[in-house]
C-alpha cells in the first residue's frame, strides 16, 4: 500500500549537543548528503540524501523519508535501512562509529497521495506483514497518539523504551539480526517471494 511513511531506526549510542556539531559537519563532507541542506535545528541535525531522502538526527533515533513521495511500506523500510547502511560503512567512519540497532524499526504511517490518513486498524494485516518479512515473526506493538500511530517492529527487548504502547500478539518468536545488511537480505528474500 502506497503511502508516506517516515521510518525510524535507533542508534547505539547518543548523539549529544557536543557531538551533534560534529556529526553535522561529517555528514556534509561525506559525499552521501547536500552540503547545503545538512543544519543543525536546537538538538537535532537535518539532512538529505543526494537522492532525496530526508534525515533527521535525535539524540537517539535517526528518522527516514521521501518527503513528497508515497511508497510501499516495505520499500520504505528498505530505503531507510539502505541509507542507515552506507551511513555506517562511510569511511572514515564518524567517532564513535554511526551503529544502528537492527532489531527495532519505528514506523510513522502517514497519509496517502490524496492526504488520506489510515485507520490503525487498517493497517494491521500490514504490520504483520512487515513483522514477518523482518523478524520472521514474533510480536510488535503500536503508539497512538490523537489520531496519528506508529508501528513498532522487531524484538519485544529493544521496544521497552517506547511507551505509551500497546502488544500485538503473533505466533512465534522473532528471530533477531545481526545487522542491517541482515534485515536487507530478509527484505530482499520477501520481495521475491512475494
Amino acid at each position: 500500500m502506497e503511502r508516506n511513511y517516515a521510518v525510524g531506526l535507533d542508534l547505539r549510542g547518543p548523539i549529544s549537543l557536543s557531538r551533534s556539531n560534529h556529526l553535522m559537519g561529517y555528514l556534509r563532507s561525506s559525499g552521501l548528503f547536500v552540503p547545503e541542506e545538512t543544519l543543525k535545528q536546537g538538538l537535532s541535525v537535518h539532512t538529505r540524501t543526494q537522492d532525496n531522502v530526508s534525515i533527521v538526527f535525535g539524540e537517539y533515533a535517526a528518522h527516514f523519508q521521501q518527503p513528497g513521495k508515497t511508497l510501499e511500506e516495505l520499500e520504505a523500510v528498505r530505503c531507510a535501512i539502505a541509507v542507515a547502511a552506507q551511513l555506517e560503512s562511510i569511511t572514515p567512519p564518524f567517532e564513535p562509529q554511526l551503529k544502528f540497532n537492527p532489531n527495532l524499526v519505528y514506523i510513522y504511517v502517514g497519509t496517502d497521495s490524496q492526504g488520506n490518513k489510515m485507520l490503525r486498524e487498517d493497517f494491521m494485516r500490514n504490520a504483520r506483514r512487515l513483522q514477518r518479512a523482518l523478524y520472521s515473526g514474533g510480536n510488535f506493538a503500536y503508539t497512538e497518539l490523537s489520531g496519528d500511530f506508529g508501528i513498532l517492529l522487531g524484538l519485544k527487548e529493544d521496544r521497552e523504551g517506547y511507551t505509551p504502547k500497546k502488544e500485538v500478539r503473533m505466533n512465534g518468536a522473532a528471530n533477531p539480526a545481526s545487522s542491517l545488511d541482515e534485515l536487507l537480505a530478509r527484505i530482499k528474500q520477501s520481495k521475491s517471494s512475494q
